[in-house]
């Protein structure tokens, strides 16, 4: 037998802002069906265009694929009851805010992150309608991992977050290229066939074994390298994070931002690296080629992409946005 499928029309009204965690149990709500339903929300032109996929799974965990563009701000509310709860997040193109207790996050562009969320806390995502999401999202609780490993995860971020208030965590992860293969095919490949469910239920576990397997990698860095982070240097980093995605045009020297976090050169230059996956150097480049990609989605010129993320050359802004994206920025426009 095949899995239940339904479908609903997810529509969001012009004149609202966010989606509170009524409504969205409304439209989003998982159906009551042990065996692995799954429901496909299809959005209204009024609110957009895409589509977002729940699926849940006999192992213990539920996955979200969204794919699309909502035609203004909106959001979600989520207050954790009863247990503990992790989100893994792995998003290809868009821009989300987050705020998961007091901290608050930015991300924008290809990312990965691991939230791991206590009863009490509150979670508030805001999508960006300016920008087409396609992410992936599993939600499970600790013990689908630790009936397995005994305490790997708290272990894990506990010695990632350095002290951090361990009810409510968000700890970035190296979004590699396999998982982001993965990622594509879980959004492109068709809805049929007996064994989709199966094969998505057998994808996620894999995704799922990934990020724990970059987070312990991270952990190894973190502590084996003779940095230790303490908590003020993580927010100080997360600034700096900040800032260069702020000011990629014209970065702060390496000087200026040691200066500005109050963090010595190696420290913030091997920290940066170890918490976010990229040199700060590459991260500079990475959102000057987002930006671009942006600009080729208006149909601007190339040359005049080129030169407006800092490059006189077209010709080596071209082997960056291949390097970057794999695709050469005249297919990219094209397709």
């Amino acid at each position: 037998m095949g899995k239940m499928t339904k479908v609903r029309k997810y529509d969001i009204s012009t004149d609202e802002s966010r989606l509170d965690g009524d409504a969205l149990r409304q439209v989003g709500q998982l159906p009551e069906d042990e065996s692995g339903a799954k429901e496909l929300i299809r959005l209204r032109e009024s609110g957009g265009e895409g589509v977002l996929e729940q699926l849940s799974f006999p192992s213990g965990f539920s996955m979200s694929i969204n794919s699309g563009q909502f035609s203004h701000q909106c959001g979600t509310t989520t207050l954790v009851s009863d247990e503990d709860w992790c989100v893994l997040r792995l998003r290809l193109s868009g821009h989300i805010k987050e705020r998961l207790g007091d901290q608050c996050y930015d991300f924008s562009g290809p990312h990965a992150s691991l939230l791991y969320c206590s009863p009490g806390v509150e979670h508030h995502l805001v999508l960006d309608p300016s920008q087409k999401i396609q992410t992936v999202s599993l939600v499970f609780q600790p013990s689908l991992i630790e009936e397995r490993v005994s305490d790997v995860l708290t272990v894990l971020l506990s010695e990632l977050t350095q002290g951090q208030d361990p009810s409510a965590n968000l700890v970035e992860i190296e979004l590699t290229s396999e998982m982001e293969v993965m990622v594509r095919e879980l959004i492109d490949r068709p809805r049929t066939g007996l064994f989709f469910h199966f094969w998505a239920e057998v994808k996620g576990l894999e995704l799922i074994c990934m990020a724990l397997t970059a987070l312990e990698s991270k952990a190894e860095k973190l502590n084996s390298g003779g940095i230790k982070l303490r908590p003020w240097d993580v927010k100080q980093m997360e600034s700096v994070k900040e800032l260069l995605e702020q000011q990629y045009m014209d970065p702060p020297s390496i000087e200026a931002l040691c200066q500005r976090s109050g963090i010595n050169r190696r420290k913030l230059t091997e920290g940066f690296k170890i918490l976010f996956g990229s040199t700060i150097r590459d991260y500079i480049q990475t959102q000057r080629m987002l930006h671009a990609k942006s600009l080729l989605r208006q149909s601007i010129p190339i040359k005049l992409v080129a030169e407006r993320v800092g490059y006189n050359d077209p010709s080596s802004f071209t082997k960056v946005f291949k390097k970057q994206f794999g695709v050469l920025p005249k297919a990219f426009c094209s397709s």
